[in-house]
């Protein structure tokens, strides 16, 4: 977690110096790239209607990760959480547009994305037994705004840096695996863990051609 943090920062340290650099390079019509973020890995193609607006399909998801215990919030109702595995697949289609001639770095990123995310609890309770929850998103399709600083539609590398949220309906919770229904962990899962609004940061590194 630290490495991740401390990457972060380095990039967001760099970037401005990035993005300052001058943009009078050829326009790229196309670009392709990678990207990660909260949800996975991602593959997004890219088509550059102008040096202003783009169109993004982006495709890619996560294999079954255990979720750090820093990443649980204290909370009584939700019990000891002793293990937290998730895992996701997603597509969606966004259109990205730079609004200011004196900032051009600077996106608004919004769309649609379809896609499942599937979590498994495994909670210790007071009596002593364990209870084994699913929490998944599968309502479709979702919605995505998000704001980003990217070097311009331009031939050759290009990195971006991106803040945003998910929208969605929520997680559904489930016990599994013979547990019973315990109203007042489950409430506390979905409050605490699987919320409608899904915060989204990512970092990606593509080539205009």
């Amino acid at each position: 977690m630290k490495k991740i943090l401390i990457y972060v920062v380095c990039m967001l340290i760099s970037l401005p110096a990035i993005l300052a650099q001058k943009t009078e390079k050829e326009f790229a019509s196309y670009g392709a790239g990678i990207g990660i973020s909260p949800f996975g890995f991602g593959l997004n193609l890219t088509h550059n209607f102008n040096s202003k607006t783009s169109l993004n399909l982006g495709i890619g998801g996560a294999p079954e990760t255990d979720i750090p215990d820093g990443f649980i919030p204290d909370d009584n109702a939700l019990g000891d959480v002793e293990m937290w595995k998730s895992t996701s697949s997603w597509m969606g289609m966004f259109l990205t547009h730079r609004p200011f001639d004196n900032a051009n770095w600077f996106c608004v990123n919004f769309g649609l994305g379809i896609g499942s995310i599937e979590n498994d609890l495994e909670i210790h309770s007071d009596d002593g037994t364990h209870e084994e929850y699913s929490a998944d998103y599968n309502e479709n399709p979702v919605g995505y705004l998000g704001f980003a600083a990217r070097t311009g539609n331009v031939k050759g590398i290009q990195f971006g840096f991106e803040l945003g949220y998910l929208y969605t309906s929520g997680g559904e919770v489930m016990p599994v695996h013979g547990t019973s229904d315990n109203h007042e962990r489950m409430d506390a899962i979905e409050d605490n863990l699987v919320p409608s609004l899904l915060p989204n940061i990512q970092l990606t590194i593509s080539y205009g051609f």
